[in-house]
């Protein structure tokens, strides 16, 4: 009696009275998100199904089907990921003829936590200056990956008043505007209370480079690293669009925060990263320059004795740092948006 029930015990199925072919239906599956980020070794992220239904109704999860394009990146059973390498790999959840795809990074923590061109991506036509990375150009700055909760960058006011800076964490289209006001350096948290994990940020000059006489930069000078923030390197990039933009006020986003037209044009109401030009290269995901200059004109100098014209200046790394840029020649666009303003006194 005992082998019989030992026998009946081993034969028994996995899942009883559990079924796994999804019967025929009309099937609908949706993610909660469109992209994922996992620290290499990560072994405790799942994929989140925001809705799963077959003929309009909630579906058994147990019908979800998966797979990944590369084992190398990452793997999942079940719905549970595992990131295996650094990398981008897409994952596919799907059931009969509905399907939905999930982009899943993964990121190795950096051997240093200095900056350099292995964990930091770079906006626009930024240059090395005393050890860090110098920013004159509206809508230009630095972006980089961390594993933690906060990021602290050191900054470098080189203006002796305040300018203004966006930054984005993750996919925030909209971003954080901040005041850069202490001249000097100083060390500011652009992100802080985040959920721990990884977390990808750019930090963007909302400022044009001068403004009624005043020049405005800074420079980033360091990343904070430690236990709240891991430096991580960049993954292999695929080839962008490239788009080029030259432009006088409206491009440097002169006046666009304005709560009325009887405002005046200020820096506190100016911002480059909210633009026509800013919001095309963020939809497009594009690798841009922004060369935004209020009230420049073509060839004709504005004022007498001036030398700031576009002619003069498009191939500069900006008005602060008059040397040749290396512009590219394959360049897939090139905008150019300069009119003409009229005043009456």
């Amino acid at each position: 009696m005992l082998l019989i029930a030992f026998v009946l015990v081993g034969c028994a199925p996995a899942e009883q009275g559990r079924q796994t072919v999804a019967p025929e239906g009309e099937y609908s599956i949706r993610l909660a998100a469109q992209s994922m980020d996992l620290l290499e070794g990560q072994d405790d992220a799942f994929i989140e199904i925001a809705e799963f239904t077959k003929d309009g109704e909630f579906a058994d999860p147990a019908y979800l089907e998966y797979a990944t394009s590369d084992p190398d990146v990452v793997t999942v059973q079940d719905g549970n990921l595992t990131a295996v390498g650094a990398g981008e790999a897409t994952v596919s959840v799907s059931c009969r003829d509905a399907d939905a795809e999930l982009t899943v990074r993964v990121w190795e923590q950096a051997s240093s936590g200095e900056m350099s061109e292995s964990t930091v991506r770079t906006y626009g036509r930024t240059y090395g200056q005393e050890g860090g990375i110098a920013v004159d150009n509206v809508n230009s700055g630095i972006g980089f990956a961390f594993y933690g909760t906060q990021c602290r960058i050191e900054i470098y006011n080189t203006a002796g008043t305040t300018q203004y800076i966006r930054y984005f964490v993750d996919d925030d289209q909209d971003g954080v505007r901040v005041p850069i006001s202490r001249t000097g350096a100083q060390t500011y948290t652009f992100a802080k209370n985040l959920e721990r994990g990884v977390h990808r940020i750019r930090v963007l000059k909302a400022t044009e480079q001068n403004m009624w006489g005043t020049s405005f930069s800074f420079r980033v000078a360091g990343i904070e690293t430690g236990e709240e923030c891991l430096l991580l390197n960049r993954l292999p990039e695929q080839d962008r669009l490239k788009i080029d933009f030259y432009g006088d006020s409206i491009t440097a986003g002169q006046g666009n925060l304005a709560e009325s037209a009887a405002d005046g044009i200020t820096v506190a109401n100016s911002d480059g990263t909210q633009t026509y030009a800013a919001f095309t290269a963020q939809a497009l995901d594009s690798e841009s320059d922004f060369i935004g200059y209020g009230g420049i004109t073509v060839k004709a100098p504005k004022y007498y004795g001036t030398d700031i014209t576009m002619y003069s200046i498009w191939h500069w790394y900006s008005t602060l740092n008059r040397t040749d840029y290396p512009v590219d020649p394959d360049t897939d666009f090139v905008v150019i948006n300069l009119g003409t303003h009229l005043c009456t006194h």
